[in-house]
């Protein structure tokens, strides 16, 4: 599989209870080096319960989504609240080199 996604439904996600029930605003996408895709809140995660939902899902929870799903491997989209817009960045990030 290579940086294209193809949008499936049904492909597997992770987020935690706090953003599908709203407690918690949906702050960051992590698109995982081995292909995982994360969908967190802009908090820690400390006693946070994680949630396994399909990938459509979380497109209808949040329509903007639907502008990450060719977010290539290594990458995560962060935003400062939910009017806010994605801001694409390598993920881990990368030290500036002297």
């Amino acid at each position: 599989m290579n940086n294209e996604i193809c949008f499936q439904h049904n492909l597997m996600v992770f987020t935690t209870w706090g953003v599908l029930r709203k407690e918690k605003p949906l702050l960051r996408v992590f698109h995982d080096n081995d292909g995982d895709w994360q969908f967190l809140p802009g908090t820690e995660l400390d006693g946070e319960e994680p949630a396994l939902v399909g990938l459509g899902e979380m497109v209808e929870f949040d329509p903007s989504v639907q502008t990450l799903l060719s977010l290539g491997f290594g990458k995560v989209a962060v935003r400062a609240n939910v009017d806010s817009d994605w801001v694409i960045m390598e993920y881990p990030p990368t030290e500036p080199q002297s």
